[in-house]
């Protein structure tokens, strides 16, 4: 559920987020 969360701010956002960063958070996101 907080994977998905991240994914529309990202949509939102316009996705400037990087891939390595953005993995990054999904694993701080999962391991929290």
């Amino acid at each position: 559920m907080i994977e998905i969360a991240i994914s529309e701010m990202i949509v939102r956002a316009g996705a400037d987020v990087d891939e390595t960063q953005l993995h990054r958070v999904i694993r701080a996101a999962r391991s929290a």
